[in-house]
C-alpha cells in the first residue's frame, strides 16, 4: 500500500465577540460515489487525542471521523504519546491543531513544541518506513506548536495568518484557469466527478517547503503572513506534495483545516464547510 505524510498548514480566525465556537454538524452525509474500501476493510486511522487537541475524532472532527468510516477507512483514537510501538497499531496518524500542556486553554506566547524529541523521532521514522502523516495545524498559537513536527519533513511555519497585504479580504480562490491552481492527481481525482477547479481558503497560516515540493495552491506575490511582531512578512505559502529524501512515502502540505471539517457558526449569517475526500491508498 502506497503511502503518504500530509501536512495541513491552516487558519480560520476565531474571534470570540464575532463567533460562537464551530459546532460539529452530525446531519449533513456528504455523498461517496465509490467508497475507498469496502466497510471496515481499509487502513487504519489514528485520530490523536493526547496532545490537547483542539480537534478530535469525537468532538470538532466527528464528520470527518464520520466520512472516513463511510469510506472504508478503521478510524480510533491515539491517546497515548506517540512511539514505534504506539504507532504501529495503525497505517495513517492525523494529527489536528496539538498544543503544549502550557498553552492549553491559554494562549499565550510562547508556544513550545507540543510534542518531544522522542516523539518527533518516533513520528519521523515512523514515516520513513512507510507510515502515513496528517498534520493540521491552524492559526496562531498552533502552527508554532507543530512547527518542530513540520521540520523533520523540511516544512517550516510562519506563525501567523496569510492575507492579501492590500485587501486583507477573504476568500481568497485558487483556480486551474490563472494557474494558482495546479495539475495534479489529487486535484484531478479518479473521475470527472472528483476534479477540482477551483478552492476557497479563509485566512490560511504560511510555511516555506524545502527543495523538492510540487506546490498545488500557489499565492501571488500581494500575500504576506501578519504575525504578532510584524504585519509584512513575505513568507511563501504553498500547497503540494515532497518527498523527503529515503522515504516510502510523499508528504503533502496543505492550508485550510476547515476542508475536513463540517460545522455550523453562529454569526451574522450560517457558515458551513463541507469535509473533502482524499483517498490515502
Amino acid at each position: 500500500m502506497k503511502r503518504r505524510l500530509i501536512i495541513f498548514a491552516v487558519a480560520a480566525l476565531v474571534a470570540a465577540n464575532v463567533y460562537a465556537q464551530p459546532v460539529p454538524d452530525t446531519e449533513f452525509k456528504p455523498s461517496i460515489e465509490k467508497p475507498a474500501y469496502s466497510q471496515e476493510a481499509g487502513p487504519v486511522v489514528m485520530i490523536d487525542e493526547a496532545h490537547h487537541n483542539w480537534h478530535t475524532a469525537t468532538g470538532r472532527y466527528l464528520p470527518f471521523a464520520d466520512l472516513l468510516r463511510r469510506d472504508g477507512y478503521v478510524v480510533q483514537a491515539s491517546k497515548s504519546p506517540f512511539s514505534i510501538d504506539a504507532l504501529k497499531q495503525g497505517n495513517i496518524l492525523v494529527i489536528a491543531n496539538a498544543l503544549n500542556k502550557c498553552n492549553d486553554n491559554y494562549w499565550v506566547p510562547p508556544y513550545p513544541s507540543a510534542f518531544t524529541d522522542e516523539e518527533i523521532k518516533a513520528v519521523h521514522d515512523w514515516v520513513q518506513g512507510g507510515g502515513s502523516l496528517l498534520l493540521i495545524a491552524d492559526h496562531l498559537p498552533w502552527p508554532a506548536a507543530a512547527d518542530k513536527l513540520a521540520s523533520a519533513f523540511g516544512v517550516h511555519y510562519s506563525p501567523g495568518h496569510a492575507l492579501d497585504e492590500k485587501t486583507q479580504a477573504e476568500p481568497i480562490i485558487f483556480k486551474r484557469s490563472d494557474g494558482t491552481l495546479a495539475e495534479h492527481r489529487i486535484t484531478d481525482g479518479r473521475s470527472a466527478n472528483e476534479r477540482v477547479d477551483s478552492v476557497a481558503t479563509f485566512t490560511g497560516s504560511a510555511f516555506r517547503v524545502e527543495k523538492g515540493g510540487e506546490p498545488l495552491l500557489i499565492f501571488g506575490p500581494g500575500v504576506v503572513s501578519f504575525t504578532l511582531r510584524t504585519s509584512g512578512c513575505s513568507t511563501p505559502t504553498r500547497l503540494g506534495f515532497r518527498s523527503p529524501a529515503g522515504s516510502k512515502g510523499q508528504c503533502c502540505v496543505l492550508v485550510k483545516g476547515a476542508w475536513l471539517s463540517l460545522v455550523r457558526r453562529r454569526c451574522s449569517r450560517p457558515k458551513w464547510t463541507a469535509p473533502t475526500v482524499f483517498h490515502l491508498e
